[in-house]
């Protein structure tokens, strides 16, 4: 019996697994997007945001409305007016909308 163990442990040891090959998948279809008059679109799955960002006008900035914030001691009050919304342009010339949430 022990012969015979021997010689299972060896085989083990030394056959080499073999691995069935790897199947190339193709690309997915594009998806198709509906446009406001359900007319179906190609959209491309490339697409992206092109960096660097540049805001062109600081004044086009939104601001959520200005809320205050005492300290604990009581002793100072600021009023605060968190960004709400700025408008960019992305290296392609598109524009790209960045819109943030209000504070709690």
């Amino acid at each position: 019996m022990d012969e015979r163990l021997k010689l299972d442990v060896q085989r083990l040891a030394y056959k080499r697994p073999t691995i069935p090959a790897l199947k190339v998948a193709s690309a997915p279809a594009p998806i198709l997007a509906k446009t406001a008059l359900g007319q179906r679109v190609a959209v491309s799955t490339t697409a992206g945001i092109a960096g660097p960002l540049v805001e062109e006008d600081y004044a086009a900035r939104l601001w959520h409305t200005a809320y205050d914030l005492t300290t604990t001691d009581g002793v100072f009050t600021f009023s605060i007016e968190d960004l709400a919304e700025i408008s960019l342009t992305d290296a392609n010339g598109s524009p790209v909308v960045i819109q943030f949430a209000a504070a709690p």
